[in-house]
C-alpha cells in the first residue's frame, strides 16, 4: 500500500452482495508498505478488500482460488 504520510489505514473484506467479511486496522508508514492478508477463512469467490485513510478510500477485487 501506498500513503502519502503514516497513519492508521482501516481495511475490510467484503463479499460481492456487500456483506463484510473481515475488517482490521493497521499502521503503515510513509511511501510504500507491504501488508499480509490471512485468506485462509474465505471460501472461493469474488472479494472486494477496501483500505481507508482519512477520508480516502481505495477498493480492489480480489478472487480467492
Amino acid at each position: 500500500i501506498a500513503s502519502a504520510k503514516a497513519g492508521m489505514v482501516q481495511f475490510a473484506v467484503t463479499d460481492l452482495s456487500g456483506r463484510i467479511i473481515k475488517q482490521w486496522q493497521a499502521a503503515v508508514a510513509e511511501g510504500n508498505s507491504t501488508l499480509s492478508i490471512n485468506t485462509a477463512t474465505l471460501t472461493n469467490g469474488i472479494y472486494h478488500l477496501s483500505a481507508t485513510m482519512e477520508g480516502i478510500k481505495t477498493v480492489i477485487r480480489f478472487v480467492k482460488q
